[in-house]
């Protein structure tokens, strides 16, 4: 890989559960992201799986594997796709692992809930991995020192049940933010602006239409006129829809971006399965 490269992979972008949709795709939230040859993580909803040979080749080839996994929330569809990760159990997997608290319990004590009896029968004192968990506190930076250049990860808290967190990653004079489940809030939709300002790429959730929001308030996510408001307060240049609502058919997720656009003036796209963006 190009040391300079800075990529995003799309191992998932459906929100809340699991579909069987072969367009944009059926598995819950998960960006791998390169930065060089760095590989961030961010979410391990059920499409991490993928990246189970990716990790599995890098061990056979080298006798390691490191990845740096950045968790917004501790909700299931951003979660539960841990124990199908065969990098957890391999001693010659090194995760890094860094969030926010989330009702004052933080993703180590999530981990550890994942992996307790009767949900699930591997214990976690029988993880191979070498895990290093790092907390982050609302507005701080994350630096990760790599052969290619730092790479800076800055975390702003945003309006969610339990909390979420939205992350801003610089690399080689480039930027993405990615801000995963969000509603709409009036003081920290300012921090959520100052995270998307700058941005030579936004990914973010747009789940509801206005309509379906009149009925979901307080689920935790934005809607499309919220939305384009914000990005109209933006210089930004590329958009792209994430966490898309389960029930939401590939046409109307197209449909939901064209419209995002058309009341931004910021140029818009969805997220699908599979998809690679180059920051």
């Amino acid at each position: 890989m190009n040391t300079n490269t800075f990529t995003v992979h799309v191992l998932g972008g459906r929100g809340s559960f699991n579909t069987d949709d072969k367009v944009i795709g059926g598995h819950t939230s998960c960006l791998a992201i390169y930065c060089g040859g760095y590989r961030l993580i961010l979410d391990s909803g059920s499409g991490i799986i993928s990246l189970n040979s990716e990790v599995l080749q890098e061990i056979k080839t080298h006798g390691s594997s490191e990845s740096t996994l950045l968790y917004s929330h501790a909700h299931d569809d951003h979660l539960n796709g841990i124990p199908s990760f065969k990098g957890v159990y391999n001693p010659n997997c090194r995760l890094n692992i860094v969030g926010g608290l989330h009702d004052n319990l933080s993703i180590e004590d999530m981990w550890r809930e994942l992996f307790k009896s009767p949900r699930f029968p591997v214990p976690y004192a029988f993880l191979g991995s070498k895990r290093n968990f790092v907390i982050l506190m609302d507005g701080a930076k994350h630096i990760i020192n790599t052969p290619n250049g730092d790479i800076e990860i800055e975390m702003r808290r945003m309006n969610h049940p339990g909390n979420s967190y939205g992350y801003k990653i610089t690399f080689n004079g480039r930027v993405l933010t990615v801000t995963p489940d969000h509603e709409p809030h009036p003081e920290l939709d300012k921090s959520l602006l100052q995270l998307w300002k700058g941005s030579d790429l936004l990914i973010t959730e747009v789940q509801y239409t206005d309509e379906e929001y009149l009925t979901r308030k307080g689920w935790g996510h934005d809607h499309l006129s919220h939305a384009a408001a914000m990005l109209r307060e933006t210089n930004l240049k590329r958009v792209f829809t994430f966490h898309h609502d389960p029930d939401h058919s590939p046409e109307q997720v197209r449909d939901m971006a064209i419209k995002l656009e058309e009341l931004s003036g910021v140029r818009c796209d969805f997220t699908y399965e599979g998809l690679w963006l180059t920051v």
